[in-house]
């Protein structure tokens, strides 16, 4: 009896957590689970058009309303930029300390990384910085922003997905989660 009741609590709870909605894009051949109980936004809305480089939002999602809400609000954004470049380039140009620091994040400090990783059999490219946050034209010097951004190349695209938390409201165990959801399909 008591394997009888082990083997169904096993199938039931399997079944909860793969029934997990996913967030996909058919363009770009991405899916992703969604964070359960945070505000789904930007559904691919691209922007810089202009720019035959543009990126295009594939999904955010945010933590709270940000209408209602002062200071950080958690976030997950993944986004797609046609990059052109082979994967050779790709893997010395992200895994350079010097870029992460000079480019990306002049106010931040790298606390992990740059790395290699694998996302859905891909190679990608990880870092995790902190730093003060910036909203609304202000740095809220008692929050202590934590970026963790991935960068995957596929074909000629490059897919950034970037958590943000930060040392005071932190979902380290949601992130790794999503991470290990998340698949690319070649273009």
């Amino acid at each position: 009896m008591k394997a009888f009741a082990f083997v169904f609590l096993f199938i039931a709870l399997s079944t909860t957590v793969n029934s997990q909605p996913s967030s996909r894009n058919k363009q770009y051949k991405f899916s992703m689970k969604e964070p359960s109980g945070w505000i789904k936004s930007f559904v691919g809305e691209p922007f810089f058009r202009n720019d035959p480089s543009y990126f295009e939002r594939i999904i955010t999602f945010q933590r709270y309303n940000s209408i209602n809400r002062k200071g950080l609000n958690p976030t997950i954004e993944v986004t797609a930029q046609h990059f052109g470049a082979n994967n050779t380039r790709f893997m010395k140009r992200f895994l350079k300390p010097s870029y992460w620091k000079k480019y990306n994040h002049r106010n931040f400090k790298i606390i992990k990384g740059p790395e290699q990783a694998i996302i859905n059999g891909k190679v990608a490219i990880t870092c995790t910085v902190m730093g003060k946050f910036r909203g609304h034209g202000v740095i809220d010097t008692a929050t202590y922003t934590r970026k963790t951004s991935y960068y995957v190349h596929v074909d000629k695209h490059i897919f950034k997905i970037i958590f943000t938390d930060s040392e005071h409201e932190s979902y380290p165990t949601l992130f790794n989660m999503l991470t290990n959801s998340i698949k690319i399909d070649q273009l």
